[in-house]
């Protein structure tokens, strides 16, 4: 079920730069399109696309970004993104 309801992200690298497409299926007419936020900054330099259920992803981007500021403020530098996704 839960395969069902997600949508697809498609991620390009380019070397100007990345681009996160994310297509936004709307489950009921009561949903504001706007109001869906399917791109969320882990930090300055790390960006997450979400597909699936909005929930579990929240709790993954909200623990990358409690040990990217770990990182940050430990080390005085940026963690990496490899680091990161470990």
């Amino acid at each position: 079920e839960a395969v069902k309801l997600g949508s697809t992200v498609v991620g390009i690298q380019t070397k100007q730069g990345s681009i996160l497409a994310i297509e936004k299926r709307l489950t009921s007419i009561l949903l504001e399109p706007s109001s869906m936020e399917k791109v969320l900054e882990v930090d300055t330099h790390i960006g997450a696309a979400m597909s699936g259920l909005i929930g579990d992803a929240r709790t993954l981007v909200d623990h990358a970004r409690i040990e990217a500021q770990n990182h940050r403020f430990t080390f005085d530098e940026p963690m990496g993104v490899e680091a990161l996704t470990q």
